[in-house]
């Protein structure tokens, strides 16, 4: 992710004090019986907003959580992304992976 926080930041007229902290996973919903997480890790081949607009195709959140996973990734290298039954799971890495995001669906 190449721009820095401060630029995307700016951008969508966010500030560091305005997102939630610290950062929380949506609840699992357990509708075949099997718990996933979705995993989005760092890379430098993409930039922060191409990243925050999948995670919002991704997961229809509002950008400012958006914002808060990408930089979470960023910053620590992986970020859970959501926590959901296991074909939604599959749903979102999918999503993800449309513009070659590397995401795992890990079993929990």
């Amino acid at each position: 992710m190449s721009k820095s926080a401060n630029q995307i930041l700016a951008r969508t007229d966010l500030s560091p004090a305005a997102l939630p902290s610290p950062i929380t996973t949506p609840e699992t919903t357990e509708t075949d019986g099997e718990g996933s997480r979705v995993v989005l890790f760092n890379d430098d081949h993409h930039n922060m907003d191409e990243v925050v607009l999948q995670i919002i195709k991704a997961i229809h959140c509002p950008m400012s959580d958006a914002v808060q996973i990408m930089l979470k990734a960023h910053s620590s290298g992986r970020a859970v992304v959501i926590i959901t039954d296991k074909a939604e799971a599959d749903r979102v890495a999918g999503v993800l992976r449309e513009i070659g995001l590397q995401v795992t669906v890990e079993s929990i």
